[in-house]
């Protein structure tokens, strides 16, 4: 089925990306002259009563939540049966995208991006909800530095309880808890965002196996191995160890004492930007005309042309003072003989 070119009031302007409910299309607001985001329900979920629910769930879900680490939703809405969510457009990439590139992040911006995600989770868990499906593809890296939080789809009520047959997820970041059906909390998301930062830093997954079976079993049953990088703070390792503690009591308690143990780690890292660095303004130096002769030297002058020495002649005696000085005692002897001889009696 061919999308029509608008929903509402927003034009579909080209599509840009698309998840497991719903394809995204860059829009325009006809009214309001603004650039926004419009996800819509994909055609083969359209009949899909439970797809229709979590579809309206995200949108409820993400609109109660106002923070600048939580993408914003404008609207819902529905047209011809097709449900769509409008939400601010962001420009950049996700976290998956970035660390699937070449260039490695700097450590202190993995720092940053894992500081922004556990405000981002505070704000939401102080709203009583509770993501579930914290993972690199549902952080966004916007061009400005700003981290923000994305799908709220299967989000739930705080200290609610999810059996194993409605559980969503996914199984490298699931929590214990969550994994076997249990009550979960805001301690859920801590999980999940330490195994976020886990992998930043280490550039692969804490629990690791051939399927998502043998990889939910090790996150019930083994303890992720330790980073052991001598190039990171030990205080960082610290703190993501402190994240993926099996028990939910043993975690923190909070995003927000994760984020502030994190940004501890920051404060403590040297930062580039305070590096003094000196740049010269070429033109306003004053400089010498290309053919200007050299500066003199501070050096000794050397002897003029007109007064070197003739090639086999010796060099010219300086001014002898002790011959002048002997003629003027030999005058004053004489002197002080004749006084003596005229005026004695």
């Amino acid at each position: 089925m061919t999308e029509p070119a608008k929903f509402g009031r927003y034009e579909l302007l080209e599509r840009v990306g698309q998840g497991t409910l719903g394809v995204l299309y860059r829009a325009r607001d006809t009214v309001l002259g603004r650039e926004v985001a419009v996800k819509v329900m994909a055609t083969g979920f359209l009949g899909d009563t439970s797809a229709h629910a979590r579809f309206f769930h995200e949108a409820k879900a993400a609109a109660r939540l106002q923070h600048v680490n939580i993408v914003t939703v404008f609207e819902f809405g529905e047209q011809q049966e097709t449900p769509y969510i409008v939400m601010e457009f962001l420009r950049g990439f996700s976290l998956a995208e970035r660390m699937r590139q070449n260039t490695a992040l700097p450590l202190r911006e993995k720092v940053d991006i894992a500081i922004q995600l556990c405000a981002g989770l505070e704000a939401a868990h102080k709203q009583g909800v509770v993501h579930r499906d914290v993972k690199p593809a549902n952080v966004w890296l916007c061009l400005n530095g700003t981290v923000k939080l994305l799908d709220f789809g299967i989000a739930t009520a705080a200290s609610s309880n999810a059996t194993v047959v409605d559980m969503f997820g996914s199984p490298g970041y699931m929590s214990p808890e969550q994994i076997e059906g249990r009550e979960v909390d805001a301690r859920s998301d801590i999980f999940s965002a330490g195994a976020v930062v886990y992998e930043m830093l280490t550039g692969h997954h804490p629990f690791e196996g051939d399927s998502p079976t043998a990889v939910m079993l090790k996150i019930v049953n083994d303890v992720p191995r330790r980073i052991g990088n001598r190039e990171l703070p030990p205080a960082l390792e610290t703190a993501v160890a402190r994240a993926l503690e099996k028990a939910p009591d043993a975690r923190y308690a909070r995003a927000a004492d994760f984020g502030r143990d994190l940004k501890t780690v920051k404060a403590s890292m040297p930062n580039p930007r305070e590096t003094a660095t000196v740049i010269i303004d070429r033109s306003k130096l004053i400089l010498p005309p290309r053919n200007a002769p050299p500066p003199p030297s501070r050096t000794a002058p050397e002897p003029s042309a007109a007064h070197a020495p003739e090639p086999g002649e010796a060099p010219a005696r300086g001014f002898d003072k002790w011959p002048v000085i002997a003629v003027i005692g030999v005058v004053l002897a004489a002197v002080a003989i004749a006084w003596y001889v005229l005026t004695r009696p």
